[in-house]
């Protein structure tokens, strides 16, 4: 170490000398007298002993920093510390299914409206022929149906149906029979004109038919004497 500080301490030495000749040199013209005649000019050297100066400064300043400056020693490898394990991640919770929509019902097709049946146009009702709908009727049978009743009375008879009976059966037995045609379901028409010319006779007979009933009544008490005209008399 002692060496190389002496090598470089020459070195710096001669760079400085280097740097004060020059300086030396310059000075001395001043010192010299005014008349004498100017010395014939040197080439300028100052380039070159700037360039040495630097590659003197550059080549100590370069073994300095190489020789002062330690080498860094290798750090020891710091122990590998076991590397702590990865803590067990957490189960995620499994998201529940979201549930499905229900689907939504389909409505239910409105019913169509029933249309009322349409009322079927009614034929007239056709009018009866009156040639058709006639019929007969016995003159002399509608008075004493009209008068039978009055006697009964006066005869204080029974007024069952079998003894009505009887007593328009006798009457009529003994008048002659009188008939016209009429319309069906009408009454006799013009009846006072009949009773003014049969009226007697009809009143003589039936006088007569209660007198014969009211003697002998055909009637019992299991019978009430339904009996029509035309029928067939029913023997006791």
């Amino acid at each position: 170490m002692a060496n190389t500080k002496n090598s470089r301490s020459n070195k710096t030495a001669h760079v400085l000398n280097l740097l004060t000749e020059p300086g030396e040199a310059s000075k001395e013209p001043a010192r010299t007298p005014a008349a004498a005649p100017a010395p014939a000019p040197t080439p300028d050297n100052s380039e070159e002993v700037a360039s040495a100066i630097r590659d003197a400064l550059e080549e100590d300043l370069l073994s300095e920093l190489s020789e002062e400056t330690p080498v860094p020693a290798e750090p020891p490898l710091a122990a590998e510390s076991p590397e702590p394990e990865p803590a067990p991640a957490e189960e995620e919770p499994v998201p529940e299914p979201e549930p499905e929509p229900l689907p939504e019902p389909e409505p239910e097709p409105e019913p169509e409206p029933v249309k009322a049946a349409e009322p079927q146009p009614q034929e007239p009702p056709q009018k009866a022929n009156p040639m058709e709908d006639i019929t007969y009727i016995n003159v002399l049978q509608a008075l004493v149906e009209d008068k039978v009743d009055k006697y009964m009375k006066q005869f204080k008879m029974c007024a069952c149906r079998r003894c009505r009976t009887d007593v328009v059966a006798l009457a009529l037995t003994t008048l002659p029979a009188k008939y016209i045609v009429v319309p069906e379901h009408e009454s006799v028409p013009m009846l006072s004109i009949y009773e003014s010319r049969y009226g007697a006779a009809v009143t003589a007979q039936l006088i007569a038919a209660c007198q014969k009933v009211s003697a002998n009544p055909r009637h019992s008490g299991e019978s009430d004497g339904r009996l029509r005209l035309g029928a067939p008399r029913r023997e006791d």
